[in-house]
């Protein structure tokens, strides 16, 4: 309580804790930590640990392999090849509890109808695209929550790909020839190749898709800001 008062509730460059390190500084990309001797199981054996900002995942990956860098978490998987045959780099592979997947703003008039919902789901294959373009690092979403959460239910899952049904369904909804503008961010080339296969996957059921990308999540979540998009 006496923090957020003091710093007016923005604890995300003033933070208070009992963890082994400390803000030390945070200037223009780079925040460095520095050890904390009075966290609750006692001192790190880090004096520090330097987290640096970079525009792209490309550079982070090409950071790590100048050995700029001694960690890279989320490594893109078109990076896995290249690491798996480098022996200063070791690859460990988990669970993560992330999840990509495509909104659908129920306000415009196409999406109000629920068959083109779900054409959309069917025409898509999400198979295809976690075996890949995942690299073996993805699996094929069942609903919004990942397997590893605890909320997760195996038996929860989505329409499966279905190019015909999905024909059908935009046919039964009176839907003809549809034009959808798809926004993403696009610095991370496996979302390009998302993307594009998404594209290429609704094209097969009449469906044009115009790819609207952004350079980075600040001008992503501004042009989200403006509703020009599907």
């Amino acid at each position: 309580p006496t923090a957020l008062k003091k710093h007016g509730g923005d604890l995300s460059r003033t933070p208070v804790g009992t963890g082994p390190f400390r803000l030390e500084r945070w200037e223009g990309k780079e925040v460095a930590l520095s050890a904390f001797a009075d966290s609750w199981h006692g001192r790190p054996k880090l004096d520090g640990v330097r987290f640096p900002a970079y525009n792209a995942p490309t550079e982070m990956a090409d950071a790590l392999i100048r050995g700029d860098s001694h960690l890279l978490a989320h490594l893109p998987p078109d990076y896995f090849e290249k690491f798996s045959g480098n022996p200063q780099v070791h690859l460990l592979k988990y669970g993560g509890l992330n999840v990509m997947y495509i909104g659908m703003f129920l306000d415009r008039p196409i999406f109000k109808e629920r068959r083109v919902r779900e054409a959309i789901v069917r025409a898509v294959d999400r198979n295809r695209l976690a075996t890949v373009l995942g690299r073996g690092a993805m699996i094929p979403a069942k609903g919004p929550l990942p397997p590893g959460c605890g909320s997760f239910d195996p038996e929860v899952s989505q329409p499966p790909y279905d190019i015909e049904r999905a024909r059908a369904l935009l046919r039964d909804a009176g839907v003809s020839s549809p034009r959808l503008r798809l926004l993403y961010n696009s610095p991370i080339p496996v979302w390009l190749e998302i993307v594009q296969a998404v594209q290429a996957d609704l094209a097969k059921v009449g469906v044009t898709v115009d790819l609207v990308s952004t350079s980075s999540w600040a001008d992503f979540h501004t042009e989200r800001k403006k509703d020009a998009h599907d």
